[in-house]
C-alpha cells in the first residue's frame, strides 16, 4: 500500500531581536509553543477527517451519546462500537482508543462517572472531568473531530439499479439532481457483513460508505463505495459479503435527515490509520534553518532578518499524509 505524503501546512511567526534576549523558557512559551500546537492541530484535524473512510456505525444520528441517557444506555452505544470492531477480528490489545468531541465527553462523564469503577477511578474522572479507561478502550477528548454532512438523496428513497454488480462501484436508482455526499453511510437489503477469517454472516447488514460526491442524473447515479462489494472467496479471497445486491434491493441511509450536520466520534484501533512525514529541504541564504524529528514527525524552521523592523519572520513546515490501512478497524460513534 502507498502512502503519499503531499500535504505541506505551515505556521508563520514574527520576533525582534530584543524578543532573542529572553531566556530559552520564555521564547518557547510565547512563540515556539503556540506554533506547534497550531500545526499539531492542522494535522490532528485531517487525521480525524480519515472517518470518511470508516464505514462501521453505530449511535443515533442528532444525539449526543451519553446525553440524557441511563448509565447502561450510554455504555451500550460505545460497547455497540467494540463489538463491531471485534466482528472484524480487531486486536483486543489495549489500543483501542475512542476519540469524542468536547460535548460527547461531558456527557459521557456525567452518564458512566460511576458504572463498573473503582472508587480511584471515580475520584480520577470527578478530577480531571475526562472518561479515562473503560469500556475496553481509552476515552480522549478532542477539539477536532469532524462532522459529516449529509446530501439530499438520504431522505428518499433509493434502489438498486441491476442485479449482479459487485465491486466498488454501485449504480443506483434515485432521482435527478438528488445529490451523495463523501463520508455518508448506508445499508443494502439482505447484504449482510462476512466475518474477515471465517467468511460466515455475522448476522449484520453490512455498512458501505460512499468515498465521492455523487449526483443523480437520468433518473440513476453511481456511487463509490467502500467496502468493495464480493460475495466470494473467488476474488483473491475478499469477500465481503453475504451475497450481491438485488435488483431493486432498497438502500437505507444511516442519517436519513437531509442537509444534516452531525459529529462524527471515532473509535480506532492503532492500526487502522497510519501518518508519515518526510524531511523538507532546508534552503540555502536564510539567517537561520534547522529541522528535527519529533515522534517521527520531521519539522523545519526557517528564519530570516528584516532590517527595516529588526524583525527576524520565521515560519515552521512540516510535510505529512495520512492513510487508512483498515478501515475496518474503526467505528463512528454519531454525535
Amino acid at each position: 500500500m502507498t502512502v503519499s505524503c503531499t500535504t505541506q501546512e505551515h505556521v508563520g511567526i514574527k520576533f525582534t531581536s530584543a524578543d532573542l534576549t529572553l531566556t530559552i523558557d520564555d521564547f518557547s512559551e510565547r512563540y515556539l509553543k503556540p506554533a506547534a500546537l497550531a500545526l499539531s492541530s492542522k494535522i490532528d484535524r485531517d487525521g480525524l477527517a480519515l472517518y470518511k473512510t470508516v464505514y462501521n456505525t453505530v449511535g443515533t444520528p442528532g444525539t449526543t451519546p451519553g446525553s440524557g441517557m441511563t448509565a447502561a444506555q450510554a455504555a451500550t452505544v460505545y460497547l455497540n462500537g467494540g463489538a463491531i470492531l471485534d466482528e472484524y477480528t480487531t486486536p483486543r490489545d489495549g489500543a483501542r482508543t475512542m476519540c469524542v468531541n468536547p460535548v460527547a465527553q461531558a456527557a459521557t462523564v456525567g452518564a458512566l462517572s460511576g458504572l463498573f469503577q473503582s472508587a480511584s477511578k471515580i475520584a480520577e474522572q470527578y478530577e480531571a472531568g475526562e472518561m479515562g479507561t473503560g469500556l475496553g478502550m481509552t476515552f480522549k477528548m478532542d477539539q477536532n473531530i469532524n462532522s459529516q454532512r449529509t446530501g439530499t438523496a438520504c431522505a428518499k428513497e433509493m434502489s438498486i439499479k441491476g442485479a449482479g454488480q459487485s465491486g466498488s462501484g454501485l449504480l443506483v436508482d434515485c432521482t435527478t439532481s438528488d445529490v451523495v455526499r463523501a463520508g455518508e453511510v448506508f445499508t443494502i437489503d439482505n447484504v449482510y457483513s462476512v466475518n474477515p477469517e471465517s467468511f460466515q454472516s455475522t448476522g449484520r447488514l453490512q455498512q458501505f460508505v460512499v468515498t465521492a460526491d455523487a449526483t443523480g442524473g437520468s433518473n440513476e447515479a453511481t456511487l463509490s463505495i467502500s467496502p468493495a462489494i464480493y460475495a466470494t472467496t473467488t476474488s483473491a479471497g475478499k469477500q465481503t459479503v453475504t451475497a450481491i445486491p438485488a435488483d431493486n434491493a432498497t438502500v437505507n441511509f444511516y442519517d436519513t435527515t437531509a442537509g444534516a450536520t452531525r459529529p462524527q466520534n471515532l473509535l480506532y484501533h492503532k492500526d487502522a490509520f497510519t501518518l508519515v512525514s518526510a524531511d523538507l529541504v532546508l534552503p540555502e541564504g536564510v539567517d537561520f534553518r534547522a529541522r528535527q524529528v519529533h515522534d517521527g514527525m520531521s519539522v523545519r524552521i526557517v528564519r530570516q532578518y528584516n532590517i527595516n523592523g529588526d524583525e527576524l519572520p520565521c515560519r515552521l513546515d512540516v510535510l505529512y499524509g495520512w492513510k487508512e490501512l483498515y478501515p475496518q478497524f474503526a467505528c463512528r460513534v454519531q454525535g
